[in-house]
């Protein structure tokens, strides 16, 4: 069976688009890898410093819906510790985790009474 010219001007076009997309991804690569010899050769720019009030609401966003996650925010870096260690509304929560059994739970009182 032979091709019909509209096919073979629909493969032409997509080759086309094939051959372009291929050009502009190996353009994109090579940006891509000079940021990286930039950011490899300027360390300090490998982060980018939040305004506080910006890390503040993106925190709260993450900690009040599980205040457990605070533990582990407080690890992620220096900056981060410190707003949030000086940040009072992010500790407003706290979750606590109590005994799970009934036996567990009188021992915590007899402990707490004595």
């Amino acid at each position: 069976m032979e091709p019909t010219n509209e096919l073979v001007e629909d493969i032409v076009v997509l080759e086309d688009q094939l051959t372009n997309a291929l050009r502009r991804r190996a353009h994109l690569e090579d940006e891509m890898n000079q940021d990286i010899g930039l950011i490899a050769q300027n360390p300090s720019w490998n982060r980018l410093p939040l305004p506080v009030d910006i890390l503040t609401s993106i925190l709260s966003m993450v900690v009040f819906p599980d205040s457990r996650s605070i533990g582990r925010l407080l690890f992620v870096c220096r900056d981060w510790y410190s707003v949030i260690m000086s940040t009072p509304v992010l500790w407003s929560v706290i979750h606590v985790v109590g005994p799970s059994k009934q036996s567990e739970l009188s021992s915590l009182k007899a402990y707490c009474r004595a």
